[in-house]
């Protein structure tokens, strides 16, 4: 189910980016966050996923005519760097705002509550340690 949500998720950020624009990644992101946050156990790493796949698909589209490697190569002169880094970055970008966002939105929309469980001292501690009354602390929840 996980993965054929992520499947989904980047080809909907790479509709959302050829029809829209860049900056509609995290909007679509936060979006997700929100609703995949009660059962999705890491929603912002599969935004993440998702927006590294979609630009990485959309750089392979634009890799068919043959043009994309000149423009590498270009800014890579610019920059004095391999043209490699400027295709990394390219498929970072939109992983990072989609991670971001995502998270966010996760965060806001809120997870259920995790059951605490209170260990004594001497569990984690071993029995040899002695622990005072003024040493333990109190659980919350």
């Amino acid at each position: 189910m996980r993965a054929l949500s992520v499947l989904v998720l980047a080809a909907l950020l790479g509709l959302v980016t050829v029809f829209v624009a860049w900056w509609a990644v995290p909007i679509v992101a936060f979006v997700w966050g929100i609703v995949t946050a009660r059962w999705m156990r890491r929603p912002a790493a599969g935004a993440a996923l998702a927006g590294a796949l979609a630009w990485a698909a959309l750089l392979g589209v634009d890799a068919m005519d043959g043009r994309l490697y000149g423009l590498g190569t270009l800014f890579g002169e610019i920059a004095k760097l391999p043209p490699a880094v400027f295709f990394a970055l390219s498929v970072l970008f939109p992983a990072l705002l989609a991670w971001s966002a995502a998270a966010l939105g996760a965060d806001l929309r809120g997870r259920p509550a995790r059951r605490r469980y209170y260990v004594p001292p001497d569990k984690i501690l071993g029995p040899a340690t002695r622990v005072g009354r003024s040493d333990e602390v109190r659980a919350r929840g």
